[in-house]
């Protein structure tokens, strides 16, 4: 994937992005999803496009670590946390 980036007023430059895709398979119904993040290192929740099942993903180095089944109430508990993170967070200074 490339992504053009415009640095200065007249001139674009092209950035190439890695995007390593990781194979997902879902805890409860074994339906596989492919995924790709910028980052190489993710924790946090999924939800299966077939069963509508949450889990949470722990990936690191770009390699699937840990995938454990995640009941709607801790789903929504964690989107609360992660909220309150995102208001709470100080602007950064760049």
């Amino acid at each position: 994937m490339s992504v053009r980036v415009r640095p200065s007023a007249p001139e674009y430059k092209e950035v190439r992005i890695q995007s390593d895709m990781i194979t997902l398979k879902c805890p409860n119904c074994g339906a596989e999803s492919k995924l790709s993040f910028v980052e190489k290192d993710y924790v946090g929740p999924r939800r299966c496009w077939k069963c509508h099942e949450f889990f949470t993903i722990k990936i690191e180095n770009n390699e699937l670590k840990s995938c454990e089944p995640l009941s709607q109430e801790e789903f929504e508990r964690q989107q609360e946390i992660e909220a309150l993170k995102a208001k709470f967070k100080k602007p950064s200074s760049d």
